[in-house]
């Protein structure tokens, strides 16, 4: 009987924690903004990032790594006093030691990083001349291409 009881106790347990939908899972504020970056031409030689919030000295962040949508930099918001709370400015620029900046776009972008993974990283997916910023890195139910959402709609990359 109490072996009865004991198994009923352990598949409740199991039927219970299964019901938790935990790939929806965030993290309470960000820590780490992931910035992936695309140029058709792929000629990333000296270009880099600036990242700024207001009240706060602007960072130039280099791309460090590669994957199959472009370049990668990874920015730690803590190690440069950056508030987890506050929208991040972005350029993507060449960016010489004097001179003037060659931006990708003339507009400032801003990175929204209200809803990090549970990891507490922003996935940021940028295209070259697009002002248009995406969290995600393929359409996701809900995308409407006509009035993107950036948290359910990818960039659309021009064919060849």
């Amino acid at each position: 009987m109490k072996l009865k009881k004991l198994l009923f106790i352990l598949l409740t347990t199991i039927v219970f924690l299964l019901s938790f939908d935990i790939t929806n899972v965030k993290a309470q504020e960000a820590s780490e903004i992931v910035i992936h970056y695309h140029r058709y031409a792929e000629d990333y030689d000296d270009w880099s990032i600036w990242l700024w919030q207001d009240g706060r000295e602007g960072v130039k962040v280099e791309f460090e790594a590669s994957d199959d949508y472009g370049v990668v930099a990874t920015f730690d918001l803590a190690f440069y006093g950056f508030d987890p709370n506050q929208n991040v400015g972005i350029i993507i620029a060449q960016i010489p030691t004097s001179g003037s900046w060659t931006k990708d776009i003339e507009a400032d972008r801003y990175l929204d990083i209200s809803q990090p993974n549970a990891y507490g990283d922003v996935h940021a997916y940028l295209l070259e001349g697009e002002p248009f910023i995406s969290y995600v890195s393929s359409d996701l139910p809900g995308c409407d291409h006509d009035a993107p959402d950036p948290f359910l709609c990818a960039q659309e990359l021009a064919s060849g």
